[in-house]
């Protein structure tokens, strides 16, 4: 006789076939609701509000909430319908809601995600997300554990699964010749240039530069550039007096090129948010050298996230957060035995 170890696990008593109608209609039910409820929420996002914090809603707007429920669950009957006729199986039936559980969620996401709701409720949030991410995980293993609704279609997609693996081998030979960490670290470098200039600007033309600096370098680069004194800014020093007194900012000349395209305030600020943001490429090549290339990119977008990095680049112009770039670069030459 063989050992009861050997032998396949299987359910000594299987559930009657009213408990298991039961339960795969109840959570079809559920899910549906929660698809219904959501879509209401999403429609009517401007009283989210109102009807969260003190449950006021007029009664048109309280009728729609069961109208988007109801159609969501006849929908969702019908489907349940259509494929007890179909396939004649209740076991399609089960996995099939088992699959879709996470609709069960859906109901709490625009409630989760709308920021309005929460100011001053964080003690309604907190467990709320935390009932959340456990319903999450619990939906995730459900669908996880279940096997396919239709297995008999494994075998007629075999074919697609192989052109699938094919082309994910290729695109895994071209990645090889890629170096994917440090590409990631220069795209988030990218998107920090492109939003930070851009918010900057913005500010600038909405009239909240916050202090004189940015006016009395966009002086000085404008005297540069037109060949008047050396580091005149009359804004800061008069008209005759130099800026040199008070910071010696010979990178100027370095940024002069630049801005002789463009003479404007906002070439600065665009130009300082390229240089802060391209500073996150040499920290990433001088972190891999110590850990990981995967882990030298997580730092190099923990900097890019780094809250005092954006004060000193909201805060006008300076030339001193400009330095980080140049910072990065020389420990990584020194360190990689690299002539500057």
């Amino acid at each position: 006789m063989p050992s009861s170890s050997s032998s396949p696990t299987t359910d000594p008593r299987p559930l009657p076939r009213l408990t298991r109608i039961t339960r795969a209609l109840g959570l079809a039910a559920i899910e549906s609701a929660s698809v219904g409820m959501a879509s209401w929420e999403l429609s009517g996002h401007a009283t989210l509000p109102i009807h969260t914090h003190e449950n006021q809603l007029w009664a048109e707007a309280r009728r729609f909430i069961f109208y988007d429920m109801g159609a969501a669950l006849a929908v969702g009957a019908v489907l349940v319908a259509a494929l007890l006729v179909w396939k004649r199986d209740l076991g399609v039936v089960e996995r099939l809601v088992r699959r879709f559980s996470p609709l069960a969620l859906a109901a709490l996401v625009p409630l989760l995600f709308d920021a309005r709701l929460w100011a001053g409720w964080d003690l309604v949030f907190l467990p709320l997300a935390l009932a959340f991410g456990f319903g999450t995980w619990a939906a995730a293993r459900a669908v996880l554990e279940t096997e396919p609704v239709f297995p008999g279609l494994a075998g007629r997609g075999r074919a697609l699964y192989d052109l699938i693996a094919s082309a994910r081998a290729r695109v895994a030979s071209v990645l090889s010749r890629v170096d994917v960490p440090l590409l990631v670290a220069v795209a988030g470098a990218c998107a920090y240039a492109v939003y930070f200039a851009a918010i900057t600007i913005d500010a600038h033309r909405n009239l909240a530069t916050s202090s004189f600096d940015l006016g009395l370098e966009d002086n000085l680069m404008w005297n540069l550039v037109h060949g008047g004194p050396i580091f005149k800014s009359t804004p800061f020093d008069g008209p005759t007096g130099t800026h040199l007194r008070n910071h010696a900012t010979f990178f100027s000349y370095v940024l002069a090129p630049v801005y002789r395209l463009a003479p404007h305030p906002e070439t600065l600020l665009a130009v300082q948010a390229v240089m802060m943001g391209a500073a996150a490429i040499p920290l990433q090549l001088y972190a891999r050298r110590h850990v990981s290339p995967w882990t030298a990119t997580l730092v190099a977008f923990l900097y890019l996230a780094y809250a005092p990095l954006h004060g000193a680049n909201l805060y006008d112009f300076h030339y001193l957060p400009l330095g980080v770039f140049f910072l990065w670069l020389a420990l990584y030459a020194v360190e990689a035995r690299r002539p500057p």
